[in-house]
């Protein structure tokens, strides 16, 4: 039996809901969901999927929602969820994500300081948060 390791729902015309089914792909590493015409919100299912490594959802339309739960991915090392309708504050739970090297959550609703736990991210080499970049140089 093989089991792919990666999902790419990408740059075409499929519209409604980003399916629950989704959370039955607990084994992959890659999740790609862009240039689509899904609708938020998020589905709270995306938290089953302990094993990614690279997580990239952008350009929902439609409802709002707040920050998944995502504490249960110590994996992952790239998260972008860049125009996703995301509103409120971002998660303390960062401080976990020691593998994280890319982070965009660019061009949502986020409200508050920037997480204390950022500065605890000595692999994130980029981070884009709503308009403003921001860079961490590790020495």
């Amino acid at each position: 039996m093989i089991i792919h390791k990666e999902r790419r729902i990408c740059d075409n015309n499929f519209t409604g809901k980003i399916p629950n089914f989704i959370s039955q792909w607990t084994q992959i590493w890659r999740l790609h969901i862009q240039g689509c015409s899904f609708e938020g919100p998020l589905p709270l299912s995306i938290s089953a999927l302990t094993q990614l490594k690279d997580l990239r959802i952008s350009d929902l339309i439609g409802g709002a929602s707040t920050f998944p739960s995502l504490e249960k991915m110590p994996h992952l090392s790239i998260l972008v969820l860049r125009n996703c309708l995301i509103r409120g504050t971002i998660p303390n739970y960062f401080r976990d994500m020691v593998n994280l090297s890319t982070i965009d959550l660019s061009f949502n609703n986020l409200t508050g300081e920037i997480p204390s736990s950022f500065s605890q991210l000595e692999n994130a080499d980029y981070m884009y948060v709503n308009h403003l970049p921001q860079y961490f140089l590790v020495f």
